[in-house]
């Protein structure tokens, strides 16, 4: 079993983490991105948790909408990818760069922008 399995299982019993899903761009047969009005479409890629990482912000106040970036960080078995979309609880956020990863590649944060709205879905089961 994998580092990040190892986690997932631990993660699942812990209230920090919290259910996240990664999302990658939808491929044609000739491996094209899928597009809907001009809106690139996404494929569910993994089943995982994350959580949002308030450590690095200095200026966080919770009584108004949060208007920057953020870090994201999630348990994956796959490569860091910024290009992916990641659903952590009921927000979207767009991965804008790799933050960091730990040394057994389980753990990715991201430096991610919360989405206003959802992104076009093509297929949400794996």
């Amino acid at each position: 079993m994998s580092h990040a399995a190892n986690l997932k299982r631990a993660a699942r019993f812990n209230p920090a983490w919290q259910d996240a899903r990664i999302y990658e761009h939808a491929l044609d047969i000739d491996g094209n991105p899928l597009l809907a009005n001009g809106e690139y479409r996404f494929d569910l890629r993994e089943i995982t948790y994350g959580y949002r990482d308030l450590k690095p912000e200095t200026t966080f106040t919770i009584s108004q909408v949060y208007q920057g970036s953020t870090v994201v960080c999630v348990i994956t078995e796959n490569p860091p990818d910024s290009s992916h979309l990641i659903l952590l609880g009921n927000t979207w956020y767009a991965p804008q760069e790799v933050r960091a990863s730990d040394a057994l590649g389980a753990t990715v944060s991201y430096i991610a922008q919360a989405m206003e709205t959802a992104p076009d879905i093509r297929n949400d089961t794996l």
